[in-house]
């Protein structure tokens, strides 16, 4: 049986590797998040540079939402943000049907749709997701978040995975939000990667010494 850190225990743990490097902030569950600013990336390279973002030793993946306080801890690290910005949803593999990127299916249909079956929490903006295709970029098939500065902040809206470099406002992509998953991390993985922090700060003391 595997034991899992609490998140009081992987704050301790983020803490201490501050020292050592800038670290994503640690929300309520035990995840850590950070907001990438990138003018106009795709959803699909914000979700490979996501994938390829490591923290702790656990890879990211582009945020997903399971609750109001989720949502609201994510939008809190978008301050100042007056367009928008990527999360880990999309239709693009079942047209109707969003999922995250674990394959959990958060919404079915459009804007008439309903909620689940796997996760039930969503915050789409009114009249959305519409699937809009009277653009040139192709399908809204694509999640993205309002950021703090505009009316509707923290709402979902979908849009197209490339956007035109005309678009401006609100529904700009301005980058996307990673998660890392430290909350699942096993003890002894988060012992080890704890001590080599410690290791790290010995081992800079003494270079200065010298």
């Amino acid at each position: 049986m595997k034991t899992f850190l609490s998140g009081t225990a992987c704050t301790a743990l983020v803490m201490t590797s501050t020292l050592l490097q800038a670290a994503p902030v640690i929300g309520s569950n035990g995840n850590a998040y950070e907001y990438i600013t990138f003018d106009t990336i795709t959803w699909s390279d914000a979700a490979t540079a996501s994938s390829e973002s490591v923290y702790l030793g656990i890879s990211g993946h582009l945020a997903s939402v399971s609750s109001q306080a989720e949502n609201d801890f994510i939008l809190s690290l978008l301050s100042g943000v007056d367009s928008s910005v990527w999360l880990g949803g999309s239709d693009a593999e079942t047209e109707s049907m969003w999922k995250w990127l674990n394959g959990d299916q958060f919404w079915q249909g459009g804007i008439d749709g309903t909620a689940g079956p796997d996760t039930t929490y969503t915050n789409w903006k009114v009249n959305d997701p519409n699937n809009a295709t009277n653009n040139a970029e192709g399908s809204e098939n694509y999640l993205s978040m309002l950021g703090m500065s505009v009316s509707i902040a923290g709402q979902w809206n979908d849009l197209p995975n490339v956007q035109a470099s005309t678009t401006t406002g609100a529904f700009a992509i301005d980058g996307y939000v990673v998660e890392y998953e430290v909350s699942a991390v096993p003890v002894p993985a988060a012992v080890w990667l704890f001590g080599s922090g410690l290791l790290g700060l010995f081992s800079f003391a003494l270079r200065k010494k010298v």
